[in-house]
């Protein structure tokens, strides 16, 4: 009775963060569309803010007007009239269930919102250098995505950012990442290894859900913080934890950690 009551209250959750994350992106998407636009190639751009007395602007890439686009490479900035608009965000759903098999960001990039590129059958990701997060869902469904390139910008990941992305195989968080949302990772089947660097304080509920092939998680930093039912059962069974030398105690004095069978200080790898 009490499994089969553990069972009901994840799909409960599961269900509950969905009408969630469709709540969210509604919200956000309506809020984009009361931008004033621009459509500049195959792109809608909201404009944000301008400076009127030098010309230069703010602007998010709205919406892809080319569902079938399989290439597409964001300069840094359009000109508009007189105006110089750079462009800083991926707006919430700009290429949500396009065809998409490749992206180029410019550098000024420093957020993608929620299920900015879902469902899109991107390979690889290369986060461009002033990317500070990434989303809800942002990626969520690209079952073809294999490799992301992260910058050491990146701050944190949101919920359910890379739910889905079967063929995904390792990530490795920069230095200064310090979250990772719920379910960030859950059903990326194909997931091998994960390093976490010295600022991660904060890795939400199931992020590591549904990952059987999960082999290793390295982790650098020494002061190690809760991550209740962060992990599933087998990766806490089957996973090595691979932890700073002399911090193997730190680690099995703390929630979500200390259920892990494979724990092993760095130095001690053959």
């Amino acid at each position: 009775r009490t499994i089969k009551n553990n069972n009901i209250m994840k799909k409960l959750k599961m269900l509950l963060l969905t009408c969630f994350m469709v709540m969210t992106n509604a919200a956000i998407a309506q809020d984009h569309l009361n931008l004033p636009y621009f459509i500049s190639g195959p792109i809608q751009y909201g404009m944000v803010s301008e400076t009127a007395l030098t010309y230069q602007g703010e602007a998010t890439v709205q919406r892809c007007m080319e569902p079938n686009l399989k290439h597409v490479k964001i300069p840094y900035n359009v000109s508009r009239g007189l105006t110089n608009w750079t462009i800083e965000v991926i707006a919430c759903g700009a290429f949500d269930g396009c065809s998409l098999e490749s992206i180029t960001l410019n550098d000024a990039i420093k957020f993608i919102e929620s299920q900015a590129f879902s469902r899109c059958p991107l390979k690889t990701f290369t986060c461009p250098a002033k990317l500070r997060h990434i989303g809800m869902g942002a990626f969520q469904w690209c079952t073809e995505l294999e490799s992301i390139h992260t910058d050491n910008n990146l701050k944190g990941i949101g919920n359910a950012c890379f739910w889905g992305c079967i063929k995904l195989k390792r990530f490795d968080c920069p230095k200064d990442m310090h979250t990772i949302g719920e379910n960030a990772f859950r059903c990326c089947t194909s997931l091998e290894y994960v390093t976490l660097g010295d600022d991660m304080i904060n890795i939400g509920e199931g992020a590591f859900s549904d990952t059987p092939n999960l082999k290793a998680i390295a982790i650098t930093n020494r002061n190690p913080h809760d991550a209740p039912n962060a992990f599933c059962r087998e990766v806490l069974q089957n996973t090595w934890l691979v932890v700073p030398d002399g911090c193997v105690g730190k680690y099995k004095a703390r929630k979500g950690w200390q259920d892990f069978v494979h724990v092993i200080e760095r130095s001690k790898l053959k």
